[in-house]
């Protein structure tokens, strides 16, 4: 995916100015996460084009428990600023389960639903909105079956480039230190518009 940034340049009062000979003046690093792909300059402007790419962050936990649950939940921290689009998890057996993602508070953030047709299966979940994930704030996602299930666990903790695992928590009334078979899907925000401040020197 790719996005336009278009900058202005302008000097202390405003006045927009001419900007041809300040082009290697901007780098990536002037607006955020992404690859700069073309430059274009205009009498008053600069038009970057950005490549932002999604991101997965995946943990795939192979321990079979050994109780079925009415319901599991894997309370995650965000480790960057990203658009989360899509959640996968792995299903024990065959089952339609339903997702709730969630704020630390319980405030259901968006959900969806899916099937796993045969045990051992990856079920994606398209969220009903993407949820925007904030670097250090915690978040629940609770995946809901038909019928109890047994899920695939670890007691390490996972930590990736979108998430890092804390607790997987279920109605058996204690915590459980680790990760369930987990991917989460984002994508980085588009960059905003920037405005600069210039000599004019062309």
């Amino acid at each position: 995916m790719s996005y336009t940034v278009t900058f202005d340049i302008k000097d202390d009062k405003s006045n927009v100015l001419g900007c041809d000979a300040l082009l290697d003046e901007f780098t990536t690093a002037e607006f955020g996460t992404g690859t700069l792909t073309d430059v274009e300059a205009a009498d008053n402007s600069l038009t970057l084009e950005v490549s932002v790419a999604g991101s997965e962050d995946s943990y795939s936990a192979g321990t079979t428990s050994g109780g079925s649950y009415a319901w599991m939940e894997q309370q995650i921290e965000a480790l960057d600023n990203v658009s989360i689009s899509k959640v996968k998890f792995r299903s024990v057996a065959a089952d339609l389960y339903t997702l709730s993602f969630r704020d630390w508070d319980n405030n259901e953030l968006a959900s969806s639903s899916g099937t796993a047709s045969a045990g051992g299966d990856w079920i994606e979940f398209v969220l009903s909105s993407p949820v925007s994930i904030t670097n250090g704030t915690q978040y629940k996602i609770r995946f809901i079956p038909t019928s109890s299930q047994k899920i695939y666990y670890s007691s390490s903790k996972y930590s990736g480039t979108l998430w890092k695992s804390l607790n997987y928590y279920g109605p058996w009334g204690n915590q459980g230190t680790g990760s369930v078979a987990l991917v989460v899907s984002g994508e980085y925000a588009a960059p905003g518009n920037r405005v600069s401040t210039a000599t004019d020197v062309g």
